[in-house]
């Protein structure tokens, strides 16, 4: 669909997203997002790194000495996929059940999700130093908290049948940032055994899945959770987000020829694994690979955003509305675009009204030019 007629959709939508429900886990975690000071003037105005390279050029000179860097921290905000992805989705209209580590009782940033996402404390929160950046962002995440989140603890203090009821009933389940929590493999596998093995198959909701950064990870381990994700498309439409670092570790895993093209790379992905959507968001467009074909959207790229973390998240929220609300592969990457482009421009996720008005706004421009 063209862009004019994604705005008539979201005109429709705004009087009917209350209806879907969602389920996601489990990482809630509080981001400190920062900016590196490079230089100090004597009338005390800083300087900042604005690039991975530049700070990256600097780390590496201190090689063999010694050396130390002022942090000046913008904010104090949740972080975490799973929470920043339902709280995004939660302002776009859909109820969710967000479980994972927020803490008993619920405390701090999180106290800001939106109304409709419900959230059940399974341990602490993790705490993430974000250090950001013109071209991308450095993630240092204190996880050990959330050792604790295993299915065993899951299913006694949430219990089996409100567990069997939320798998059954809700339009979509995201199981997100798998390559930082600890056992993850084996609580999705729990996940998928317990509460989705039993049922019949419902093409028409959706397993989400996004890894994260799976440098960490050996190849085995990669392979056997997307294993994994292939058994799951046996009971869900699957689809799996990924940023062009992790499309390659994947493919790498998968021993796809790193010098194929990168679109190239992500439909063979796709077809390997056994799922039936895969996604890939750059910094300036998306694109997804399906079963039928393949499509791919510019996005709203920005220079100097005021926040980068979180932007993916955002996107994937955005990418999953539309198709909880039957959009076009097409459209939903264009809805992704926005409610990401949205987000990192204003520092907070976007409802239905803003993102139309956002669409529309950069509609305007681009006619404009």
């Amino acid at each position: 669909m063209e862009k004019h007629t994604l705005l008539q959709q979201l005109q429709r939508l705004k009087t009917g997203s209350g209806s879907f429900c969602g389920t996601a886990g489990f990482d809630a975690v509080v981001d400190q997002v920062a900016h590196v000071v490079r230089s100090v003037s004597p009338s005390q105005e800083k300087t900042y790194f604005r690039t991975i390279t530049e700070f990256s050029d600097h780390i590496r000179s201190k090689a063999g000495l010694s050396g130390s860097f002022e942090l000046e921290t913008v904010c104090q905000k949740m972080g975490g996929n799973m929470t920043i992805y339902s709280n995004a989705l939660g302002r776009l209209g859909v109820t969710m059940h967000c479980i994972g580590s927020f803490g008993s009782p619920v405390s701090g940033p999180f106290l800001d999700m939106d109304p409709r996402c419900m959230r059940f404390g399974i341990c602490e929160p993790g705490f993430c130093q974000a250090l950001e950046f013109d071209d991308g962002k450095l993630m240092l995440a204190s996880m050990e908290t959330l050792r604790q989140i295993t299915w065993e603890r899951l299913a006694e203090q949430l219990g089996m049948d409100r567990l069997l009821s939320w798998a059954a009933q809700d339009d979509v389940i995201a199981l997100l940032n798998w390559s930082e929590l600890e056992g993850s493999t084996q609580l999705f596998r729990a996940f998928y055994e317990n509460l989705l093995e039993g049922q019949a198959a419902d093409k028409g909701k959706y397993l989400f899945v996004d890894i994260s950064d799976a440098s960490r990870r050996q190849t085995s381990e990669i392979r056997e959770i997307l294993q994994l994700f292939h058994r799951f498309s046996h009971r869900r439409t699957v689809v799996l987000s990924v940023n062009e670092n992790e499309c390659r570790l994947l493919c790498g895993a998968l021993g796809i020829a790193p010098a194929m093209d990168l679109a190239r790379q992500a439909r063979e992905l796709q077809e390997r694994i056994g799922i039936d959507y895969l996604v890939l968001h750059l910094l300036d467009r998306a694109m997804v690979f399906h079963g039928s074909g393949e499509a791919s959207r510019p996005g709203y790229y920005i220079e100097r955003p005021l926040f980068a973390t979180g932007g993916g998240d955002n996107f994937n929220a955005g990418f999953t509305f539309g198709l909880l609300s039957g959009l076009s592969p097409e459209d939903c990457l264009s809805l992704g675009n926005a409610v990401s482009g949205y987000y990192v421009r204003q520092g907070k996720s976007p409802d239905l009204e803003q993102v139309t008005a956002f669409i529309a706004s950069q509609q305007k421009e681009e006619e404009a030019c």
